[in-house]
């Protein structure tokens, strides 16, 4: 499932957009092209004009399994400006009709890293679609290149080619936001019906600030059922419990201002 954060609506998951930079970092690492301005876990990329969304790809407990950015190409953007030698021709992308996606990234430990990947990828381009955007560009490297190309939903053209991080070779890439696309996508993962899911149900399933949540306390319970066994079945038990309750833990993390 799938939750849009921005501006008007980052104050209320600030929990969720640090999980993001974690992950963004985790993956993406840092001092290469592909962390896209990450600093201290924040991204510090110095484009002020048109404020980036996240899409943000969510597991049953609320983790962060995957994201990605956009930005309104109407400006300065990272293909325009920090690549601009990626493009044929110096070509000049810049249009209100045109979002630019970076950060994308999954987490590759997860079970489902394709099925987040496709989700992801539907979210922008379903949501582009409603807010009148026509085309993505991007620049990916030669494993998403491939990831869409084995989904057929491979990018509509190529804008440019050059050798990235490591002599990792980085393509320029528009990817159009067509109909057809976008069911190519959902027949090719087997994604049907709504992925987002609306803002109120993931603030009422997130602990309010200065509370403990649900994972704590069943952490808490099970720490002191291990502590006060009495006979080795006691304790036998009260582990496996906990074994059985570990995925339902969810440790509460601050996030900076």
């Amino acid at each position: 499932m799938l939750v849009v954060i921005d501006t008007l609506n980052q104050d209320r998951f600030t929990e969720i957009l640090y999980n993001v930079f974690t992950l963004r970092k985790r993956v993406l690492g840092d001092g290469s092209i592909w962390d896209n301005g990450i600093s201290n876990g924040r991204d510090a990329a110095p484009f002020k004009k048109g404020e980036p969304s996240f899409f943000v790809s969510l597991d049953d407990d609320l983790n962060v399994v995957g994201c990605a950015c956009v930005r309104p190409a109407d400006g300065r953007h990272m293909i325009s400006d920090m690549l601009r030698d990626v493009l044929d021709d110096k070509l000049l992308l810049e249009s209100d009709t045109i979002w630019e996606c970076k950060g994308f990234c999954v987490d590759p430990s997860g079970p489902a890293a394709f099925h987040t990947t496709c989700e992801i990828m539907i979210g922008i381009l379903e949501h582009a679609r409603s807010s009148g955007i026509g085309e993505i560009i991007a620049v990916i490297d030669p494993q998403m290149d491939r990831a869409l190309r084995r989904s057929a939903t491979e990018p509509r053209s190529y804008l440019g080619c050059k050798a990235g991080p490591d002599a990792m070779p980085t393509v320029a890439a528009l990817i159009d936001c067509s109909e057809d696309r976008v069911a190519k996508l959902r027949a090719h993962a087997g994604i049907e019906g709504e992925i987002f899911i609306p803002e109120g149900e993931v603030e009422a399933a997130m602990p309010a600030p200065g509370m403990t949540s649900l994972g704590e306390v069943l952490q808490d319970y099970c720490t002191e059922q291990i502590s006060a066994a009495r006979t080795r079945q006691e304790r036998i038990d009260a582990v496996a419990l906990s074994q059985a309750l570990t995925g339902h833990f969810r440790s509460k993390r601050s996030c900076d201002a």
